[in-house]
């Protein structure tokens, strides 16, 4: 049995939770809120990687399952954190369509927000399936995560162009 958290606290608690399967589990603890929703396991659930919907012009079908996911964690929750997607080059190699250049330093190398500016269909499609959770559940509060920004220059492009398309009240 799982104790409700906030029984046993009055620090407010937040949960991780990247798969849509584990969310009721982590809800019964009575938590309210998903401090970090990555979106690297819905994606690795579809045994696809972003660059295979990117090749092959479906970023629908990829923002189909970005919100799926998202939908399917957020339900219940009255407040969730989305990280966008941060793939490194040496991770997910398993997944169809997953590229096969090596880099000398993963960690270092071809990642976070600077993958998702340049790589804008994908980046949009997550932002949209995102804007389209929120706009079902508008009782609820999301707020939106960027991984491993190296500068000021990415994270000014990406708060503009969340702003100018993807935000709820747009």
């Amino acid at each position: 049995k799982v104790l409700p958290i906030q029984s046993i606290t009055r620090t407010k608690i937040k949960v991780i939770v990247d798969l849509p399967d584990f969310a009721k589990r982590a809800a019964s603890s009575q938590a309210q809120a998903v401090g970090l929703m990555r979106l690297e396991g819905i994606i690795a659930s579809s045994g696809k990687h972003p660059m295979y919907f990117l090749g092959n012009n479906d970023t629908q079908g990829y923002r189909e399952l970005i919100e799926k996911g998202v939908e399917a964690i957020s339900k219940y929750f009255k407040e969730v954190w989305i990280r966008t997607s941060d793939i490194r080059s040496d991770e997910y190699q398993n997944l169809k369509g997953a590229p096969k250049a090596k880099e000398l330093n993963p960690m270092l190398g071809f990642h976070g927000l600077r993958t998702s500016l340049k790589n804008l269909p994908l980046f949009e499609a997550e932002l949209l399936a995102i804007k389209n959770v929120a706009e079902k559940y508008p009782d609820k509060k999301f707020g939106l995560m960027f991984p491993q920004v190296i500068g000021e220059e990415e994270m000014e492009t990406a708060f503009k162009l969340v702003r100018s398309k993807y935000h709820r009240n747009n």
